[in-house]
């Protein structure tokens, strides 16, 4: 998904914005356009005539990358992909980034536009373009399919990820993220506001362990987002009525102390307190989600994205 700054770049030099990237013929070269949280991604689409030009353009970004705060450089089957960090002044650096670098790709005959990125042969008619997940494709369409079925047989990445182990590492994931909530609050200070960091843990989990991708991934981290935050002032409770019982010169059993915070949890006059901290606990951990859920659904629409280009 690109933002305000990509798509106005994309503005200036006629490109075009298709299912939430921005892309198009940038100075003779084939580009794609997109960000997420903390980075804005650039895909370049050519190919060179020898091993020693693409190791001179690697050189180049190499030399250049702490100048304009390039994360990451990966050399593609259809071109190279560079992340850049997204902090202040981004985009005047990836304007200034863009002026070197397009020379840099003229001065190594890379081919453009007009030659298939897969093969490096001339593009007879309209060219095509498919997004398919990270991987951005353009030449002829049947160079893309054949790629595209060897790379199918060779990465089956995602058959081994179920929405069974997301749940789990959802699970695994709350318990972590309600522990600076229950910290904070027995030390006095508001605990709503670790929950802007329950979802992104929550999330993290739900990848280290396996979760499947899709729109159910958005479902369990939300789901347990909210749970955590109850669980959290479940366990705040706990904790004073367990101080009850020891004022009383009394050790409770599990499940006593279970039983005695649920009573004292909805007791009427600690009603207030409970809806405050639910309340409250929910509105933060609900912001901290808006920017899970914004992240996670830009990653459902580029991985399903796929678009044919019919002129440039």
């Amino acid at each position: 998904m690109a933002g305000n700054g990509l798509k106005k770049l994309g503005e200036e030099n006629g490109l075009k914005v298709v299912s939430g990237s921005v892309c198009g013929d940038y100075k003779g070269y084939f580009v794609r356009m997109n960000e997420g949280a903390g980075y804005k991604k650039i895909d370049f689409c050519f190919t060179v005539e020898n091993s020693e030009n693409q190791y001179k353009i690697n050189e180049f970004v190499g030399e250049v990358q702490k100048k304009y705060l390039i994360n990451a450089y990966t050399q593609t089957l259809t071109g190279v992909a560079i992340v850049f960090s997204d902090t202040f002044g981004t985009m005047t650096r990836i304007k200034d980034f863009l002026q070197e670098f397009i020379p840099v790709l003229d001065n190594y005959k890379a081919k453009g536009v007009k030659y298939c990125a897969v093969c490096g042969n001339t593009i007879e008619g309209s060219p095509f373009y498919q997004f398919r997940g990270d991987t951005t494709y353009y030449g002829h369409q049947s160079c893309m399919q054949k790629d595209t079925q060897e790379n199918d047989h060779e990465l089956p990445v995602e058959d081994n990820k179920t929405y069974v182990k997301g749940v789990i590492g959802s699970f695994l994931g709350m318990i972590i993220g309600v522990i600076p909530m229950i910290i904070l609050a027995q030390m006095g200070w508001y605990a709503g506001l670790a929950g802007l960091l329950l979802g992104i843990i929550i999330k993290k989990g739900y990848e280290i362990l396996g979760g499947k991708f899709g729109k159910g991934k958005l479902v369990t981290i939300i789901t347990f987002a909210f749970i955590g935050v109850f669980f959290a002032t479940f366990c705040n409770f706990a904790i004073a009525t367990y101080g009850y019982f020891m004022e009383e010169n009394y050790s409770p059993s599990f499940i006593e102390l279970i039983t005695g915070t649920i009573k004292i949890m909805f007791h009427p006059d600690n009603q207030a307190i409970l809806i405050e901290n639910l309340g409250l606990g929910f509105l933060f951990t609900g912001l901290g989600c808006f920017s899970v859920f914004k992240q996670v659904n830009n990653e459902i629409q580029v991985q399903n994205t796929t678009a044919q280009v019919r002129e440039l």
